[in-house]
């Protein structure tokens, strides 16, 4: 302490108080009538910057801008008269800032003159800032609300008031679910568990509930507000109004701001407890406190320590009883738990309660809630943070200007605009920036009269880019004033709102659109080809289409009087059943066959019903079944090719042999019997192979223009010679050309097996009608068959009125070997080889069959222009012999080798026999100019005939070749003849084939 003080102070200034005065927070200043400084404490030469000796040579004027004394005169009358000054002023640091301070001044005994300075710089900030950005949400059109972390609404701007139409009164104090529609009820609790786990919601879109029970689309964005120990304590929400851009996917961009506080109080808390630390009494509002925060009500009797569930806050609690128990009375702060997520501090005073002899029976504690005087200074920065979130965040533009006009700062927005750093504005004159007199003139008003100002929808152009058009914008410039009225700062907001406009005219445009695309709607609805109809959550129909009335009344008769509660013989909650995946219900009724498939309505929270689609596949069905059939008869035909092709080899064999010994002179009598009886059964055999590589497509045919009418008359004849008399036989034929291209043995076989079938299906006779007619197939109309394409085609039926076919068995007539007749009266290759003979046409064949109505076969050929097609033929006569000609046979199989050389040695031919085309190549090289002809099979391993015949070809050997096959090879064959070949031979081929095919193409 000054010695110059004590001196003159004597024992008025006790010692201990020097400490306090050296360690205060506030910087205390002790001045003598002159107002020189005679003691200062270390914080006051902290906040001026110097040292104690410098403060000890200056006076009270020295520290006082002369500026603010003339203003406002040093308050010396006032002081001698006793009284406690407290102005703010500033006070000119060492460094020559200046310091804003608040000073608490008055005299003391003794003519001394104290002064207690605090610095109140950053609270002056922080009340600016906090004015500027108050002026911010004044002039914001966006809906700014505050809530508590559960929801509670705490602060509603006007914004929030125009756009859903409740006031602030309405709304302080309710729950945020208000503006929830029903179905989205979870919404809030989601979004408020995402807020306290330190998340914001950016851009989030949504749907909210007005006043008037008008639903509206808002645009969220949603921050949580923070504690100065980083705890959240509440929330804030920035909603703008999209419905006309979700309407028309347009947004209209407006935001609101407001301001969120949260200040809470409590009162004193008083109770006692005994030794045991069981309450004794309490009053109402420590009792709301512990509820609050250990959420349990306290009663008499139980232990304090009990209620406490925090474990720091009991451990605290019974140390501080303690020392009262053993006698110490005593002041503690302490805090409590949290409370709806904020800390509450309470000033607590612990006294032991006394028996008249002194001894302890318990505690009486006074708890007084000091949390306002902790939050003073915290709500500020809240409040700051919250506001400059709000500033920083909104899509608005916004900037802050100065008196003249200079920027002070700007939102990010402002300075995405400009495609510039938030940092470029500060310090430039707006209209050095952006030149514009009209513009300039309304701001310096605004400065001039204090008036805000606002316009909607102006339109702007960039003169430096008149390529961008004219947009649109509201904007708004609110001044900010002091106390005095003046204004100190223009807040500036600018919103682009061309979309906006643009969208209300699409919306008007849209009006007639929606409704001609209702109508277009209606229009697909009634003209598809489905049956579509909306069904209720009361099963009764609401709407259908034209197919679904035709289908309803097949499915459900009678549905027009009642609720639908079935579809054929399918129970309606079946059908509302999911389908396996990638499936759909199948109903059937009176015959036809239905897809059925049913959808749920959820365009709404609430079950609307469903809606049924119905797919009439009667048609598809019989295609896909006709497919099925078809690739199982593929399957079946290779496997019968194969075992027809070596079948065929040894036939062959058999028949040589048996020929070869049939030629023999000398043989008896009943061995040429037998023999005939081997020859006639080796035929019958062949044919039986015949309808096998019919039925397998693998047979040799020889196709060319057969005209059907002329073609079937004679059939006819043919027919009426062989049908027993009791059956009436119809050919209803046509005056037209039915041209098709096709071999007419084979189409002779098929109209003789078909009458055949339909003879065995009439055993006490009946009528069968052959029928031929043409039609042309459209491109997009449906086929009779898959697989036909557009084009002319001509149908030739067959039709008994013989007992018909059950279902089991029309599913296997076509294949191989399948037979109803009995045992020894038919192969079962029939129907087999029509099938084979019919695919190898190109042409396509169903049937409808009814139990006791007949049976009628539907056979599809593609009609075809006249052409040439040259065949081969033989002259029937006997077998001429050879002149001793030189013939190489190449077969691999050695039995059937041998069996052509020793025929052809018969025919009166030398023979050369290789196993494979190799092993020819190597006997033609060496008997090239010897050889006459080549006789080849055209399936061997290594080289076959057709490769043998193409090398030969390809080394200018123009020897004669017949190639020997014993299944289709058609198109190799018609290839070869066009390069030379010379003919060929089906297997099994008989001596006199073979002698009258070589004497023709040797002679």
């Amino acid at each position: 302490m000054n010695d110059k003080v004590e001196e003159q102070w004597g024992n008025s200034l006790p010692k201990f108080y020097q400490a306090l005065f050296e360690q205060a927070a506030d910087g205390i200043f002790i001045a003598d009538m002159q107002g020189r400084y005679i003691e200062v404490n270390q914080r006051g030469c902290e906040l001026l910057g110097y040292t104690r000796e410098e403060v000890l040579n200056l006076s009270m004027q020295d520290l006082v801008p002369a500026e603010d004394q003339a203003h406002e005169p040093l308050h010396w009358d006032d002081l001698l008269a006793g009284k406690i000054i407290l102005s703010e002023r500033r006070l000119r640091r060492k460094d020559g800032r200046l310091l804003l301070v608040e000073i608490s001044g008055r005299m003391l005994s003794g003519g001394f003159f104290l002064g207690m300075v605090r610095d109140i710089s950053e609270r002056k900030q922080i009340e600016q800032k906090l004015s500027h950005l108050a002026a911010i949400v004044t002039s914001s059109d966006d809906a700014i609300i505050g809530k508590t972390l559960d929801g509670i609404i705490t602060s509603w701007n006007s914004g929030a008031e125009r756009m859903y139409g409740y006031t602030e009164s309405d709304m302080i104090g309710k729950p945020i679910s208000i503006l929830v529609p029903p179905g989205q009820e979870d919404e809030v609790p989601q979004i408020l568990d995402k807020i306290r786990t330190g998340q914001s919601i950016r851009h989030y879109e949504t749907t909210r509930r007005c006043k008037d029970g008008q639903f509206i689309d808002v645009f969220l964005s949603i921050s949580p507000i923070l504690a100065p120990d980083g705890n959240i304590i509440a929330t804030s929400t920035i909603a703008r109004d999209i419905t006309a851009r979700k309407q028309m996917e347009k947004a209209l961009k407006e935001q609101y701001s407001t301001l969120h506080s949260i200040l809470e109080s409590t009162e004193a808390l008083i109770f006692s407890v005994d030794q045991q630390y069981r309450y004794t009494s309490f009053n109402q509002a420590h009792a709301d406190v512990m509820e609050a925060i250990y959420g349990a009500k306290i009663q008499p009797g139980f232990s304090l320590l009990d209620y406490m569930t925090v474990a720091e806050d009991r451990e605290e609690a019974k140390r501080n009883l303690d020392r009262a128990l053993a006698g110490e009375r005593h002041v503690e702060s302490a805090h409590s738990g949290e409370e709806k997520r904020s800390r509450l501090y309470f000033e607590v005073s612990h006294n032991p309660i006394l028996t008249e002899d002194g001894t302890v029976i318990g505690v009486s504690v006074f708890s007084q809630d000091i949390t306002a005087r902790k939050r003073a200074e915290v709500e500020l920065r809240e409040a700051h943070q919250l506001l400059e979130t709000i500033f920083d965040h909104t899509h608005m533009m916004v900037a802050c200007l100065d008196p003249q006009l200079n920027f002070v700062k700007v939102n990010r927005a402002y300075a995405e605009a400009d495609q510039r750093d938030p940092d470029f504005f500060p310090g430039k004159n707006h209209f050095d920036l952006y030149p514009n007199a009209e513009n300039e003139a309304i701001f310096r008003q605004v400065v001039a009269t204090g008036e805000p100002y606002f316009v909607f929808a102006k339109p702007f152009e960039y003169e430096a880019h008149l390529e961008r058009g004219v947009s649109y914008w509201d904007w708004s410039l609110v001044p900010i004033k002091n106390s005095d009225g003046e204004v100190t700062e223009l807040v500036l907001t600018l919103l682009n709102v061309t979309d906006r406009l643009w969208a209300e005219q699409a919306l008007r445009e849209s009006e007639v659109k929606f409704r001609n695309q209702a109508r277009e709607v209606q229009f697909i609805v009634d003209t598809v080809p489905e049956g579509i109809f909306l069904l209720g959550n009361d099963h009764l129909i609401r709407l259908t289409n034209p197919n679904a009335e035709e289908y309803l009344a097949l499915l459900s008769p009678g549905w027009q009087d009642g609720r639908l509660t079935r579809l054929g013989q399918r129970p309606l909650d079946e059908l509302l059943t999911s389908p396996p995946k990638g499936l759909w219900h199948e109903v059937m009724g009176d015959g036809r066959c239905f897809d059925v498939i049913a959808r749920p309505i959820e365009d709404s929270p609430q079950h609307q019903g469903w809606v049924f689609v119905l797919r009439d596949v009667t048609k598809e069905r019989e295609i896909r079944q006709q497919v099925q059939r078809q690739e199982r008869l593929a399957v079946v035909g290779q496997l019968a090719a194969g075992i027809a092709h070596d079948f065929n080899n040894t036939l062959a064999v058999i028949q040589l042999y048996t020929d070869l010994l049939l030629q023999s002179v000398n043989l008896p009598v009943y061995v040429r019997k037998r023999l005939r009886v081997v020859d006639q059964q080796t035929q019958r055999a062949t044919d039986l192979i015949q309808q096998i590589l019919d039925f397998s497509r693998q047979s040799l045919m020889e196709k060319r223009p057969l005209d059907l009418p002329p073609f079937l008359e004679e059939m006819a004849q043919l027919l009426k010679r062989t049908l027993p008399e009791n059956i009436q036989l119809k050919l209803n034929t046509t005056h037209e050309e039915c041209i098709i291209q096709a071999d007419p043995s084979r189409i002779q076989q098929v109209i003789l097996n078909l009458a055949f079938n339909a003879r065995d299906a009439m055993p006490q006779g009946g009528q069968l009608i052959i029928s031929l007619k043409t039609f042309q197939l459209d491109i997009g109309a449906g086929a009779p068959m898959s697989g036909m394409s557009p084009g002319n085609w001509i149908l030739l039926t067959v039709t008994d009125s013989g007992a018909g076919m059950p279902p089991e068995t029309r599913a296997h007539i076509f294949e191989p070997f399948f037979t109803t007749k009995e045992k020894g009266k038919g192969s079962g290759l029939g129907l087999a080889q029509v099938y084979g003979i019919v695919q190898r046409h190109g042409a396509f064949i169903d049937i409808t069959t009814q139990i006791n109505q007949g049976t009628t076969f539907y056979l599809y050929f593609p009609s075809h222009s006249i052409g040439n097609f040259n065949v081969p033929t033989l002259q029937n006569s006997n077998m001429p012999l050879g002149q001793g000609q030189l013939v190489l046979v190449v077969e691999d199989e050695e039995t059937m080798r041998r069996a052509f050389a020793e025929s052809l040695n018969l025919l009166n031919y030398k023979v050369l026999e290789a196993g494979n085309g190799r092993e020819a190549l190597a006997l033609l090289a060496d008997h090239s100019n010897e050889i006459a002809l080549v006789l080849s099979d055209a399936i061997m391993p290594e080289m076959g005939g057709i490769a043998l015949f193409h090398t030969l070809r390809e080394l200018h050997l123009s020897i004669p070749f017949v190639m020997v096959t014993g299944y289709a090879v058609e198109k190799d064959i018609e290839n070869l003849r066009a390069l030379g070949l010379s003919g060929w031979l089906t297997k099994p081929a008989d001596l006199v084939d073979l002698a009258q095919l070589l004497h023709q193409i040797l002679t």
